[in-house]
């Protein structure tokens, strides 16, 4: 069982021992989100060690949508690459399943 500390970028095991690979940094950047398709980009500043599922969870939370329903891509040479829950965030990631950086509104 893991305990999770007020610092997100330390995990420890009750004991006091640190996980595999220690420490991880809490050094912050700016990535670069853009709708996937279109030129609409928001900018939000993470730390190195923030995880793709982090950024999706407060996306979702802002535009009121499911996790399932976001997924990031990136750029790898002459491909694209999804990236999963557990990578680390990139620099620049383009959002697939959101048409806008507003909440859809209700349609009854």
């Amino acid at each position: 069982a893991r305990i999770w500390t007020e610092d997100p970028c330390v995990d420890t095991y009750p004991g006091g021992y640190w996980i595999v690979g220690g420490r991880r940094s809490g050094t912050m950047k700016e990535a670069e989100l853009t709708i996937f398709g279109t030129d609409k980009t928001m900018r939000l500043p993470i730390r190195t060690c923030t995880e793709v599922w982090e950024v999706k969870e407060s996306i979702c939370k802002k535009l009121d949508r499911l996790p399932d329903s976001v997924s990031f891509v990136v750029k790898r040479g002459c491909t694209y690459a999804k990236l999963q829950d557990s990578d680390q965030m990139m620099a620049k990631v383009m959002v697939r399943g959101v048409t806008s950086w507003e909440r859809e509104r209700m349609v009854y």
